[in-house]
């Protein structure tokens, strides 16, 4: 097995759609106020593209398991705050140390581009994610920052950098 991390291309926008939605059906949770109703689910390389964001994709033998990125949060006060991105993992690929290393780069570049903060939204089923969060230093907040659109995650969590 060889596992790949390296950033995204334009050819990954469609398996990258396909992972998110395959990923929220999986926990249930679809539609409006999930990421899967975000415009850049479908053009995620044209929306990390751009300065002040990253995203990295997991390959698996080649293959396009998942990924992870950061970006400012939306509507938000205070530009020094980055939002952890779509990180979503296909089943086959997790358990194996991967999101760690990749929420790991996540940290150090949302730092090394001038963010003082990383801020995530998740969902209370994501008890995994929410341990690897917890791993990495994020703690819960009891109110979201900014507006991300995601109005059904109940999860609020950040850590500073």
């Amino acid at each position: 097995m060889t596992i790949r991390i390296r950033p995204i291309a334009p050819q990954d926008n469609q398996r990258l759609f396909h992972i998110i939605k395959t990923v929220l059906l999986e926990f249930g949770k679809t539609g409006e106020g999930y990421a899967i109703a975000d415009p850049e689910t479908r053009a995620m390389f044209e929306a990390y593209n751009r300065p002040g964001r990253a995203y990295w994709v997991v390959e698996k033998d080649g293959q396009v398991m998942g990924g992870a990125g950061f970006a400012p949060v939306d509507n938000c006060d205070d530009p020094g705050i980055a939002e952890l991105r779509k990180m979503y993992f296909l089943p086959e690929l997790r358990g194996q140390g991967i999101a760690d290393r990749l929420i790991s780069l996540c940290i150090d570049k949302a730092r090394e581009a001038g963010y003082h903060s990383m801020y995530l939204e998740t969902i209370p089923e994501m008890q995994a994610a929410q341990n690897l969060y917890k791993k990495h230093g994020f703690t819960y907040l009891d109110e979201r920052v900014g507006d991300s659109g995601h109005h059904k995650c109940q999860v609020f969590m950040i850590r500073a950098l």
